[in-house]
């Protein structure tokens, strides 16, 4: 079906913003304020330096029963940042005593409809910042009572403010006399008006998507998870005096990957990948959208159930304790162990595998030697060896999709036999994949070494206290506690008391082969002495790791020859002993 008739004209700012009684309402499917420095940066460059009456981009607007409200389908943020500007220049011009200059500002960014009636503003945010947005945005005069920003949207809210604020106190520059920058605020005030929007003007919602979806999904300023909000939305609206499921549902996907580091394109494309087809990026959306057209609501709420699930799997996933792993039962200790593994290394990939897993838990009994696999894999391929995650994303999608596939077989007999055999294929190729021996040995030198990046340091904690448990004889039934320990450097950072200066061990000593696991007390004692000093408090240590660094270092000679030797020891000792599959 084609799209229906609409209007497409070049309007100014100042036309839009000025015409009486209309209003523009950013609808509840539209995603939150989401511009950044750099478009900040962006519009002001080219507000000062472009030719007046700069092109700022579409519009696209859809009228509503309100016939003076018009909803902005798309051109949301960029409303948004040019009411804030606006604010900002009308509050440098109250604060310069101009408060009838300051006024006709403010006309652009609200609308009285007759004396004595309350203020209406022009762009009406969403539910999420509406409060946050008109008390300290498009109140004049300024409320003295400023509300704090709280959430993520209202915090970018607050910078780009701050931003416009230090922009413009800039290009008035000091020493001006008030006449001066009274001519440059009215330049800047009319560059503003007179920027020009294509102004697409449809009557029917219908339509509006379909202009929408045309116009981003090539490209883009919008990502996937935004359009795919947008067609989930359409197809979920609530009815009068009914809670907004759709819009619940999305804030609790939102709350749910928080502290995962993944972000809600990459989420979705992930879901994706675990259940349908393996997609990149860029053909998600019309994945998603030939998969889904023509489906009723039901299923477009199965689609954001299934979706908030997974986002709460995520989340396990990436903060698991034996509470949120209890479902594995007896596993669930070993489970636990091999997520916060995968976790420390920041490995994504593997994502649509462990959701498939997750989704289907009852297939399978015990999921603890796959689990353990996993992790060995994880740690040859990705931490260590940094191989290329798309040559085995495309190896967890298929497996993935296989495990849903064998999941909805009957009998269970069959299952379990179809499931055995399909990791046996998967394992295999793992095995594949994974780096040679000397491969692995000359990776682990290099890449598993003392950094100030947390990540790094969380998988070199994770590699030194896997090694000291190996050295243990590895029963588990003493387990190093991060709080209470710290990472040693032998030869210490500031070597001047060893004879060396920082330049000449640069290159060797964030070495694994000079780092140790020991408590903070002998730690803090032992500082950057010599090693001769070192050693008597190191002798105090009960881990295995420290005592097997005595045995090397016994001859009293501790420099690179010895920590380059320790290295390959341990590289060594990783890939034959302990992250082996």
């Amino acid at each position: 079906m084609g799209i229906g008739a609409f209007n497409a004209t070049d309007k100014t700012i100042n036309s839009v913003l000025r015409t009486d009684g209309r209003f523009y309402r950013i609808p509840r499917y539209q995603r939150g304020y989401a511009w950044k420095k750099n478009q900040w940066e962006m519009l002001w460059n080219d507000l000062i330096n472009e030719e007046m009456g700069m092109f700022l981009g579409s519009l696209l607007l859809c009228s509503t029963n309100d016939g003076d409200t018009w909803e902005i389908v798309d051109g949301q943020q960029r409303s948004l940042t040019l009411t804030i500007l606006l604010s900002v220049l009308r509050n440098r011009l109250d604060k310069m005593n101009l408060g009838a200059q300051a006024q006709i500002v403010q006309m652009l960014i609200s609308d009285h409809s007759g004396f004595g009636e309350e203020e209406t503003s022009r762009v009406i945010p969403s539910d999420d910042i509406s409060d946050f947005f008109e008390t300290n945005i498009q109140q004049y005069p300024q409320n003295p009572n400023p509300k704090t920003a709280e959430s993520a949207e209202e915090k970018r809210v607050a910078s780009a403010k701050r931003f416009f604020e230090k922009k413009l106190e800039d290009y008035l520059k000091d020493g001006w006399p008030l006449d001066q920058q009274y001519i440059g605020m009215k330049g800047l005030i009319q560059r503003v008006e007179k920027l020009t929007v294509v102004c697409i003007e449809v009557h029917d919602e219908s339509d509006a998507y379909k202009v929408f979806e045309s116009v981003n999904a090539k490209g883009a300023e919008l990502t996937v998870a935004d359009i795919l909000k947008n067609m989930i939305f359409r197809e979920l609206k609530p009815k009068p005096g009914e809670e907004d499921y759709a819009q619940n549902q999305w804030r609790e996907i939102i709350a749910n990957l928080d502290d995962s580091g993944i972000s809600l394109a990459r989420f979705i494309r992930y879901c994706w990948m675990s259940e349908y087809e393996f997609v990149q990026e860029k053909e998600l959306y019309h994945a998603i959208h030939r998969r889904m057209k023509g489906k009723n609501s039901t299923e477009w709420k199965d689609l954001i159930d299934k979706l908030v699930q997974n986002s709460l799997y995520v989340k396990e996933i990436y903060d698991p304790n034996l509470a949120n792993m209890e479902i594995f039962g007896p596993d669930k200790r070993r489970i636990v162990s091999s997520l916060s593994a995968i976790s420390a290394m920041n490995i994504t990939q593997i994502v649509p595998l462990l959701l498939a897993i997750r989704n289907n838990i009852g297939v399978k009994k015990s999921w603890k030697k796959w689990f353990e696999v996993l992790e060995k894999f994880c740690y040859q391929y990705h931490a260590v060896s940094k191989g290329s995650p798309n040559r085995v994303e495309t190896q967890y999608s298929r497996f993935a999709r296989k495990i849903h596939d064998i999941s909805k077989q009957a009998p269970s007999t069959e299952r379990s036999r179809d499931l055995d055999r399909a990791w046996g294929e998967f394992s295999n190729k793992l095995k594949d994949l994974k780096p040679e021996r000397d491969q692995f040995i000359e990776s682990f030198a290099s890449n598993i070494q003392y950094s100030s990046n947390s990540q790094k340091k969380s998988v070199l904690r994770y590699t030194l206290n896997a090694i000291n448990d190996f050295m243990q004889d590895g029963t588990g039934e003493l387990i190093v506690d991060n709080q209470y320990t710290n990472i040693e450097h032998v030869l210490p950072q500031k070597p001047a008391k060893w004879g060396y200066s920082e330049e000449e061990v640069n290159p060797f000593v964030n070495q694994i082969g000079n780092l140790v696991i020991v408590s903070k007390k002998i730690n803090s004692s032992i500082g950057n002495a010599p090693l001769e000093e070192k050693l008597p408090d190191l002798m105090k240590s009960e881990l295995a790791i420290v005592e097997d660094f005595l045995t090397d270092s016994r001859t009293g000679k501790w420099d690179e020859a010895a920590i380059n030797k320790r290295s390959r020891k341990l590289a060594t000792i990783a890939y034959d002993k302990i992250w082996v599959f």
